[in-house]
C-alpha cells in the first residue's frame, strides 16, 4: 500500500492522459488485495479553517480492477479528514452532493461513480464552522484485487452558490465531457419551453454528415399513434434554404 504523487493515469476515456484533474500530476493511492479499510495521509501544510458555507472537494479516478464486477472494487473510496476535536468527517454524518455517506461503503455502494474517469465529490461541512481540520486521507476499502485510485483537486473552499430557480442553472454552453471511447450522447445547446416540440440549435457546418449545420436548425417531435409508434406520415423530413436547414414533421 502506498501514496505517491505521480503522472496522472495512463488510460482515461475521456479526459487528458498523463495528467491530473486540475494539476500537472495527482495522487495515485496503490492498494493492495486484502480486507478491511485502508488509509493513507495526503500532506497538509497547516490545520485547515472552516467558515460557515465551506465544502470539502476532491475528484478521484477509479482504475478498472479486473474486466468482471470486480472492477468497480476501486471505486470504494474517498478523502476523510480529522478534526481537531478528534473525530472523523465521515463520523458526523456528512454525505456528497449525492447524498451518499463520506465513506469507502458510502461511496462504492451508492454507485454514482465510474470507472477510468474522474469523479467530482462535494461535502457540505455542515455543523463545523470553527473547527480545524488538523489531517487529511484517503480511504478505501481494500479488495481480492490489487487496486488503484488517483485523487486531485483537494481542499475546502466556500460551496459554490446556486441559483434559485433550476431552470438558471442551465449552461447551454456546457459539453458532456464524452469522447470517442465512452459517449455520453449527443450534446446539442437546445433551447425551448418545457414540454415543446420545436428546438433552436446553433449550427456550424452544414456539409457535415454527423454535425450541426450553419445557421439555425428547429427540430419538431412528430406526434406518436396510440401503439406508440410514429406515424409513417410524420417522419421527420429535412430541407435547407440559404444557409438555414430545418427539420420539421409533415402533415
Amino acid at each position: 500500500m502506498s501514496l505517491t504523487l505521480g503522472n496522472g493515469p495512463s488510460a482515461p476515456v475521456n479526459a487528458r492522459p498523463g495528467v491530473g484533474y486540475s494539476s500537472p500530476r495527482a495522487w495515485c493511492f496503490e492498494i493492495a488485495p486484502g480486507l478491511g479499510d485502508v488509509e493513507e495521509e495526503l500532506p497538509l501544510e497547516a490545520p485547515i479553517e472552516v467558515a460557515g458555507g465551506d465544502e470539502l472537494r476532491f475528484v478521484v479516478f477509479p482504475e478498472s480492477a479486473s474486466s468482471d464486477e470486480r472492477r468497480w472494487d476501486s471505486t470504494y473510496v474517498c478523502v476523510d479528514g480529522l478534526l481537531d476535536d478528534g473525530r472523523r468527517l465521515s463520523e458526523v454524518g456528512l454525505v456528497d452532493q449525492y447524498g451518499q455517506a463520506l465513506s469507502p461503503v458510502g461511496q462504492g455502494e451508492g454507485k454514482r461513480a465510474w470507472v477510468d474517469q474522474w469523479n467530482l465529490r462535494r461535502v457540505a461541512l455542515t455543523g463545523l464552522a470553527g473547527r480545524r481540520i488538523e489531517r487529511l486521507l484517503v480511504v478505501a476499502r481494500a479488495a481480492a484485487v490489487p487496486l488503484r485510485v488517483w485523487v486531485d483537486d483537494i481542499g475546502v473552499r466556500a460551496a459554490r452558490a446556486f441559483p434559485a430557480e433550476p431552470v438558471d442553472q442551465v449552461d447551454t454552453r456546457r459539453g458532456t465531457h464524452s469522447s470517442d471511447r465512452f459517449s455520453r450522447g449527443n450534446n446539442a445547446p437546445l433551447v425551448g419551453l418545457p414540454h415543446g416540440g420545436v428546438f433552436g440549435l446553433p449550427m456550424t457546418d452544414a456539409a457535415g454528415a454527423a454535425g450541426p449545420m450553419r445557421g439555425m436548425r428547429t427540430t419538431a417531435t412528430p406526434p406518436v399513434g396510440p401503439t406508440g409508434r410514429r406515424s409513417r406520415r410524420s417522419r421527420p423530413r429535412t430541407s435547407r434554404a440559404r444557409g438555414w436547414a430545418t427539420t420539421g414533421s409533415s402533415r
